[in-house]
């Protein structure tokens, strides 16, 4: 959490800079929130040592705290400010922290620049936490991580990460990729303070925008071309991409399953939008938006050219659908991972196998590669727990949320927890003066919250951290004794 401490101390001091440069009227939260940072973690480091090894349990509820921790800091300044209550702040803060595109600012662009460049600097900040999850967290729960154990395909297992140095090559290549987005953005002609935010977002798959209708806003084919780009690289595999541009195997990324299995969502999204869209805007215009909306999607990224409530039914559903899917595992997307879906298929595909022909030893494979009985029911179960949360939270917020109280509820309300766990999220509707999380009440939006925070540092720490805390609960609290007999 130390560390934590210190990305909030940097993060804050640059918003302070920017602030004295522009007005300084958010300075003093700003300065509040880096001597804040600044002295727990001090307390940190110097009250606690990091031990040589570290239990999986205490590694998992490690990851929830800083998460706390992180979001906790992440709404100091809007409440600061004045500029959000405590429940707004809080969602703002989560969505921030994980990468999530939904907020409850129905105007962005009216936020001082500090304020812009924080939103933006926690974005970047929540997606770097995943790089250390895809080298340290996802190979102990072997559901996906980069260790011989935890990942699936062979090619992947050439690739994984073997030392520390693996976080740094990672952050080298989302240094790399966040520069490309600045530069691309500012080629097209963006200006300097929103192309170096929407860089941040954009490289994160975060999706915070400094205007109210997202990149629509800038009605610019460059700055959508940039954008398409950035996010298809974010939702591709990280250690992937490293080794085909460190050694030229350009043709390494063609012979993983799970980049082929990305490429064929992303074509059939993109159709699925041109079709229920049209081409009412000219053929080239309506490709290009179509394959923005897909790679939106797919990389749940949730930068939006147009509403949601402009295409078919059908295909509306397909980008929901594509949300929930996400982008490939060791990515910086979110959603349930494409490997885990194939999984799934695999497993399906056996067990049907397995009916008609009982005598079968048919193993679980993904591609070329077979997966183990205890990988594949490990994936099994996260994709599980992950539906089971979507169904709990969509039962939630259509039965308790007031602005949800219309006949199609529990539409509304899945179409909300989708891309809340997919931490996907987009405004529902481009332009709109009120976006879906300013509608939502108190319990709508902490509900919200949560699902963002399960779905980006995954169910099971989540669980973990739970039972932890209700097993030293029971602990503190003293039993309860036991009536004596009455005297008969």
């Amino acid at each position: 959490m130390a560390g934590v401490c210190g990305a909030v101390v940097v993060a804050a001091m640059v918003c302070l800079a920017v602030e004295l440069a522009t007005g300084a009227e958010d300075a003093a939260a700003f300065l509040v929130v880096a001597v804040l940072a600044a002295l727990m973690g001090l307390v940190l480091a110097l009250r606690f040592r990091l031990p040589p090894t570290i239990r999986t349990t205490s590694l998992l509820l490690a990851v929830v705290g800083s998460t706390a921790v992180a979001a906790a800091f992440a709404a100091l300044p809007y409440l600061l400010t004045g500029t959000l209550d405590v429940d707004a702040a809080v969602f703002e803060a989560v969505a921030g922290i994980t990468t999530t595109s939904s907020t409850t600012l129905t105007d962005p662009g009216a936020l001082g620049h500090g304020l812009a460049l924080w939103r933006g600097a926690t974005q970047w900040l929540g997606a770097a936490g995943v790089l250390l999850m895809i080298v340290n967290v996802l190979p102990e729960l072997g559901i996906g991580g980069l260790d011989p154990g935890g990942v699936v395909t062979r090619s992947a297992r050439r690739v994984a990460p073997r030392s520390g140095a693996a976080v740094r090559r990672l952050g080298a290549h989302y240094l790399a990729l966040t520069a490309f987005a600045l530069v691309g953005y500012l080629a097209a002609g963006m200006p300097t303070f929103e192309a170096v935010v929407h860089a941040l977002t954009t490289a994160s798959t975060g999706g915070f925008s400094t205007r109210a209708d997202s990149l629509a806003g800038f009605a610019s084919a460059g700055v959508e071309v940039v954008a398409i780009v950035v996010m298809a690289v974010a939702g591709t595999s990280l250690p992937l991409l490293w080794r085909a541009l460190r050694r030229g195997e350009v043709g390494a990324l063609w012979r993983s399953v799970e980049m082929r299995a990305y490429l064929l969502v992303l074509l059939i999204v993109a159709i699925a939008d041109l079709l229920g869209s049209g081409v009412d805007d000219g053929v080239a215009r309506s490709i290009r938006t179509s394959i923005f909306a897909s790679t939106s999607a797919v990389s749940t990224t949730g930068f939006v050219l147009e509403p949601l409530s402009s295409v078919a039914p059908g295909a509306a559903a397909v980008l929901i659908i594509a949300k929930g899917a996400g982008g490939m595992a060791a990515s910086l997307s979110g959603g349930f991972k494409l490997v885990r879906v194939l999984a799934v298929y695999g497993y399906v595909r056996r067990e049907l196998v397995r009916q008609l022909h009982p005598e079968s030893r048919t193993a679980v494979r993904i591609g070329s590669s077979t997966l183990s009985e205890s990988m594949a029911s490990r994936m099994i179960g996260s994709v599980s727990l992950s539906l089971a949360l979507l169904v709990v939270g969509a039962l939630v917020l259509s039965s308790v949320d007031p602005a949800l109280e219309s006949s199609a509820a529990i539409i509304d309300a899945v179409s909300i927890a989708v891309p809340s766990v997919a931490h996907a999220g987009p405004a529902d509707v481009v332009g709109a003066t009120v976006t879906w999380p300013a509608r939502l009440g108190v319990v709508g939006r902490l509900t919200s919250a949560v699902l963002m925070v399960a779905g980006r540092v995954e169910v099971t720490p989540v669980l973990v951290a739970v039972a932890i805390m209700g097993d030293r609960a029971r602990v503190v609290l003293p039993a309860r004794s036991e009536p004596a007999e009455r005297d008969r």
